[in-house]
């Protein structure tokens, strides 16, 4: 297994600056905007980990979760964020067994503590960020 990072999400301004962090931290990473796209690209693409926001607009990422759940082959582990912290949504995204579940906003660094412990499992290494959180609040 790699060390690849798919970030599926329909905020520009995030998705571009956590594809900007984690290459930082010697992960390779990708980011795009549907889940139609995601699902083309992870048909033909291994990943780590997808850390996916369960809406886009009017779509819900419940199918592609499901999907990629269900893949033979190599895990592909899911971190899944949600703006709308609801209890139906809730159940939902825990029914679907993400390997961690964020409500946004969420920290940065509670995001790549995350990784950095999945990782340790894969025996993959993260290397310390060139990108600080100041960088990240001068760009919003």
């Amino acid at each position: 297994m790699g060390n690849r990072l798919l970030i599926i999400d329909g905020e520009k301004k995030l998705r571009e600056y956590l594809v900007r962090y984690f290459n930082n931290l010697n992960l390779e990473t990708n980011g795009i905007d549907n889940y139609e796209y995601a699902m083309n690209i992870l048909c033909h693409h291994q990943y780590d980990f997808v850390i996916i926001d369960f809406f886009i607009g009017d779509d819900c990422a419940e199918y592609l979760c499901e999907w990629l759940n269900n893949r033979k082959g190599e895990r592909t582990h899911l971190i899944i964020t949600n703006q709308s912290h609801t209890y139906e949504n809730e159940i939902k995204i825990r029914k679907l067994s993400p390997l961690f579940y964020f409500v946004k906003p969420y920290d940065i660094e509670d995001l790549r503590s995350v990784l950095e412990k999945a990782n340790k499992c894969n025996n993959i290494e993260i290397s310390n960020p060139s990108i600080s959180l100041q960088e990240q609040n001068h760009e919003n």
